[in-house]
Protein backbone atom coordinates (compact mmCIF):
# COMPACT_ATOMS: atom_id res chain seq x y z
CA UNK A 1 0.00 0.00 0.00
CA UNK A 2 1.18 3.67 -0.88
CA UNK A 3 -0.55 6.89 0.44
CA UNK A 4 -1.15 10.10 -0.86
CA UNK A 5 1.99 11.60 -0.96
CA UNK A 6 3.93 8.41 -1.23
CA UNK A 7 7.22 8.83 -3.58
CA UNK A 8 7.03 6.93 -6.68
CA UNK A 9 10.45 5.84 -8.47
CA UNK A 10 11.05 4.77 -11.68
CA UNK A 11 11.45 0.81 -12.21
CA UNK A 12 14.92 1.33 -14.54
CA UNK A 13 16.51 3.57 -16.57
CA UNK A 14 14.39 4.84 -19.45
CA UNK A 15 12.76 7.98 -21.20
CA UNK A 16 9.16 9.41 -20.08
CA UNK A 17 6.64 9.00 -22.90
CA UNK A 18 3.41 9.66 -21.36
CA UNK A 19 2.25 12.40 -18.57
CA UNK A 20 -1.13 12.94 -17.96
CA UNK A 21 -5.19 11.50 -17.47
CA UNK A 22 -6.33 8.54 -18.57
CA UNK A 23 -10.24 7.62 -17.50
CA UNK A 24 -9.50 10.34 -14.94
CA UNK A 25 -6.61 8.80 -13.38
CA UNK A 26 -3.15 10.77 -13.20
CA UNK A 27 -0.34 8.22 -15.33
CA UNK A 28 3.14 8.61 -16.34
CA UNK A 29 4.27 5.92 -18.75
CA UNK A 30 8.58 5.01 -19.05
CA UNK A 31 10.10 3.07 -21.94
CA UNK A 32 12.85 0.98 -21.14
CA UNK A 33 14.90 0.33 -23.82
CA UNK A 34 17.49 -1.51 -22.15
CA UNK A 35 15.00 -3.86 -19.92
CA UNK A 36 12.47 -3.97 -23.45
CA UNK A 37 9.54 -2.43 -21.28
CA UNK A 38 7.23 0.33 -21.03
CA UNK A 39 6.01 0.61 -17.13
CA UNK A 40 3.31 2.27 -16.14
CA UNK A 41 2.26 4.33 -12.66
CA UNK A 42 -1.26 5.04 -11.66
CA UNK A 43 -2.63 7.50 -9.82
CA UNK A 44 0.74 9.55 -9.68
CA UNK A 45 1.32 13.24 -9.69
CA UNK A 46 3.94 13.41 -11.93
CA UNK A 47 7.15 15.48 -11.30
CA UNK A 48 8.91 14.73 -14.90
CA UNK A 49 7.42 15.61 -17.92
CA UNK A 50 7.52 13.82 -21.60
CA UNK A 51 10.94 13.59 -22.71
CA UNK A 52 12.68 13.50 -19.82
CA UNK A 53 15.43 10.51 -18.66
CA UNK A 54 14.98 8.63 -15.93
CA UNK A 55 17.33 6.79 -14.15
CA UNK A 56 17.13 3.49 -11.73
CA UNK A 57 15.42 4.54 -8.55
CA UNK A 58 14.76 8.46 -9.71
CA UNK A 59 11.73 10.31 -7.98
CA UNK A 60 9.05 10.62 -11.00
CA UNK A 61 6.28 11.53 -8.76
CA UNK A 62 4.15 10.75 -5.72
CA UNK A 63 0.91 9.10 -5.18
CA UNK A 64 -2.59 11.36 -6.18
CA UNK A 65 -5.40 11.51 -4.15
CA UNK A 66 -7.93 9.25 -6.09
CA UNK A 67 -11.53 8.08 -5.16
CA UNK A 68 -12.56 4.49 -6.13
CA UNK A 69 -11.80 1.10 -4.62
CA UNK A 70 -8.74 1.58 -3.40
CA UNK A 71 -9.40 5.66 -2.45
CA UNK A 72 -5.90 6.63 -2.13
CA UNK A 73 -3.89 4.38 -0.08
CA UNK A 74 -2.49 2.27 -3.77
CA UNK A 75 -0.05 2.78 -6.37
CA UNK A 76 -1.15 0.75 -9.75
CA UNK A 77 2.25 -0.80 -11.65
CA UNK A 78 1.46 -1.91 -14.98
CA UNK A 79 4.49 -3.71 -16.99
CA UNK A 80 4.45 -4.35 -20.89
CA UNK A 81 6.72 -5.87 -23.62
CA UNK A 82 7.48 -4.61 -26.64
CA UNK A 83 4.32 -6.59 -29.00
CA UNK A 84 0.46 -5.77 -28.37
CA UNK A 85 -0.54 -7.82 -25.63
CA UNK A 86 2.51 -8.55 -24.22
CA UNK A 87 1.66 -7.80 -20.35
CA UNK A 88 3.81 -8.30 -18.09
CA UNK A 89 3.87 -9.37 -14.15
CA UNK A 90 5.61 -6.24 -12.53
CA UNK A 91 6.33 -8.64 -9.34
CA UNK A 92 9.02 -10.14 -11.21
CA UNK A 93 11.29 -7.22 -11.33
CA UNK A 94 11.10 -7.19 -7.53
CA UNK A 95 13.13 -10.19 -5.25
CA UNK A 96 10.54 -11.17 -2.62
CA UNK A 97 7.73 -9.01 -3.31
CA UNK A 98 3.71 -9.84 -3.04
CA UNK A 99 0.40 -8.19 -4.32
CA UNK A 100 -2.00 -7.47 -2.51
CA UNK A 101 -5.30 -7.99 -3.88
CA UNK A 102 -8.55 -5.81 -2.22
CA UNK A 103 -11.87 -6.94 -2.09
CA UNK A 104 -14.78 -5.42 -4.33
CA UNK A 105 -17.41 -2.99 -2.05
CA UNK A 106 -20.92 -4.23 -1.00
Amino acid sequence: MATVGTQVQSIGPGTVVFVGQIAGKAVISIDHPTLGLRSTYEPVTASVHVGDLVQSGELIGVVAARAGHCAGVCLHLGLKGPTLGDYRNPLDLFEGGFAVLKPLAG
